[in-house]
């Protein structure tokens, strides 16, 4: 009989590679040796042979045994994968993993994270720009005295504008508040009687600068009048009721997507980049960096803010850019201001006086503590308050997009492919592959097919 030797030939356990060539010897099968593991005498002493094929099949050489002088017993083990190559190649099984085709957007878990990252911060320069453009109050004023309309209007102030307002409402000029003759009742009663600050339900510092077309004249606290003109708030003009700002933002590749060939575009998933925009009293908004590809293939986005005149409220909406919206938040973005006026209680100290020194002649020492309580709240300056505290401090800081990338070790896909995750034919790929539940039709025993869905399954190198 005749077999196939080869000398110098190299491949992978688990590769399919055929030799070419070789050359054809003459030989005898040891008795009692099997087709799996056969061993083949040779009475040329050839020790450089590590490959053989026979009968269809081929081998790996596993030993060179010399028997006698110019003999030898060369021991073999069946090669099932180069044996097998053309019944591999064409089944069709569900691919895990494939070097030549992969699945960029799966996520890859054969490598492990680092903790080494990549930290990119961009200030949104733009809106910030359009937001800090300026400043100007809202002062909600109940009455007004704007023609016909009823309720409570809103008013636009400059800072200069603010300050006047706030002087003339502490002046102590002699013109009376009342129009009446300060002879006939004086300044501080006036403002005992009418206490202006009431009139006033809110007090809103935003940072830009509000236009309107609506004018008003003579705004009126009650019956106390402020001569001065000032831009109002329309409630009929939906669109002159808030502001709107935008600015767009780019999310820059992870630095190892383009590694071995390729964009691996899971490396912009989570926990290997994460996204956090910081803007103002939004605080801190987590975005899932993989809702921004576009049609391109780029990672784009856009941040819109819709301001409230009224109540100060924002809408800090997020979207990509295909136009879908990915986050939403509410935050109190105008500063509400507080204002006050100090007063003092001349009536209700009197009472209080009277009604302590009646406790005490009548006794009444519970009563002194009490009446005491009355006649301190009644004599000591009283605040008189509209409006509540805020800050300021959330537009020093710019809107900014913080890109964290985090590393991982160093992928292989030469020697370990990539998922693709997908039913293919095998002789459509090449290189690295591994197979879930691999079948294999072939004309062998069951030890062979049985070590032909090892491979498969473990991976192996089609070639």
């Amino acid at each position: 009989m005749q077999i196939t030797i080869y000398s110098g030939f190299s491949k992978e356990v688990n590769s399919t590679k055929q030799p070419t060539g070789g050359t054809a010897v003459s030989c005898t099968l040891k008795e009692n040796t099997s087709l799996v593991n056969p061993v083949f005498i040779l009475n040329a002493a050839n020790f450089s042979t590590n490959y053989v094929s026979w009968n269809g099949r081929y081998y790996f050489v596993d030993d060179i045994v010399s028997i006698r002088n110019g003999a030898v017993e060369v021991h073999c083990k069946i090669d099932v994968l180069a044996t097998y190559k053309t019944a591999i190649g064409t089944s069709s099984q569900y691919v895990t993993r494939s070097a030549s085709r992969y699945d960029p957007s799966i996520v890859d878990n054969k490598y492990p994270t680092l903790t080494k990252t990549n930290i990119i911060k961009t200030e949104l320069n733009t809106i910030h720009s359009q937001i800090t453009s300026g400043g100007c109050y809202v002062i909600g004023i109940l009455g007004g005295g704007i023609g016909a309309l009823d309720g409570v209007k809103y008013f636009i102030m400059s800072p200069s504008d603010f300050a006047g307002l706030m002087d003339f409402m502490t002046d102590d000029v002699a013109s009376g508040i009342l129009d009446a003759p300060v002879t006939e009742i004086s300044k501080a009663l006036q403002k005992e009687l009418i206490n202006p600050y009431q009139y006033i339900v809110s007090c809103m510092y935003f940072p830009f600068t509000i236009s309107s077309a609506q004018v008003s004249q003579n705004i009126k606290f009650g019956w106390w009048e402020y001569n001065a003109s000032f831009d109002y708030i329309d409630p009929s003009d939906v669109n002159g009721t808030t502001a709107h700002f935008a600015d767009t933002f780019t999310i820059s590749m992870h630095p190892q997507a383009g590694e071995t060939g390729g964009t691996t575009s899971y490396l912009l998933a989570s926990p290997y980049t994460r996204l956090l925009l910081h803007c103002y009293a939004f605080g801190d908004v987590p975005l899932d960096p993989l809702m921004f590809k576009n049609v391109n293939g780029d990672y784009k986005g856009k941040i819109d803010i819709y301001v409230d005149y009224y109540s100060g409220v924002a809408l800090l909406e997020v979207s990509n850019d295909n136009g879908a919206v990915v986050s939403r938040n509410w935050a109190q973005f105008g500063v509400p201001v507080q204002i006050s006026q100090v007063t003092q209680s001349l009536l209700n100290g009197a009472v209080g006086a009277v009604s302590t020194a009646g406790a005490v002649l009548q006794g009444n020492f519970i009563g002194v503590l009490s009446g005491v309580g009355d006649a301190v709240q009644g004599m000591l300056p009283q605040v008189e308050k509209s409006g509540a505290y805020g800050s300021r401090a959330q537009f020093m800081v710019k809107p900014s997009l913080t890109i964290i990338h985090t590393y991982i070790t160093s992928p292989d896909r030469t020697h370990n492919g990539a998922p693709l995750m997908d039913r293919v034919t095998i002789n459509n790929l090449s290189g690295y592959i591994q197979v879930e539940n691999p079948d294999v039709d072939i004309a062998g025993t069951l030890s062979e097919k049985n070590e032909i869905i090892g491979y498969m399954q473990g991976g192996f190198y089609y070639e």
